[in-house]
């Protein structure tokens, strides 16, 4: 397997909820797997282009009960976008997607290397 990007963040500010994403190619499809923990599937937006796929989800914080003062916070919440670029060997349409334990997978079909062109 090929990791193609970093599942880093890295395309976001430190301070902003982040999105990690792997791009893993497979010998006949590529998979994209993107860590979307606190999201719902009805939460997350799926937008497939040509060369880029971008990723939305919306955390919604949970309820504390009375407890307002925090001593130490680290989870975020709010809307986060991700703009993944995509090899040009990816194919973007109709990918099959699962949403499962804060996982989104999206599984991409290759595109055949060529196509031969007939000279009549």
């Amino acid at each position: 397997h090929h990791h193609l990007i970093p599942g880093d963040g890295t395309l976001l500010s430190h301070r902003q909820p982040s999105l990690h994403v792997d791009l893993v190619e497979h010998a006949d499809m590529f998979v994209l797997h993107a860590d979307c923990p606190g999201c719902t599937k009805d939460s997350i937006e799926i937008h497939a282009h040509a060369h880029h796929v971008t990723i939305s989800c919306t955390r919604v914080e949970e309820a504390m009960e009375g407890k307002k003062d925090y001593y130490h916070k680290e989870r975020q919440w709010g809307k986060v976008t991700r703009q993944i670029p995509l090899p040009a060997r990816c194919s973007t349409e109709n990918p099959d997607v699962k949403y499962t334990d804060g996982v989104l997978t999206i599984y991409f079909a290759k595109k055949e290397h060529s196509n031969r062109i007939h000279i009549k």
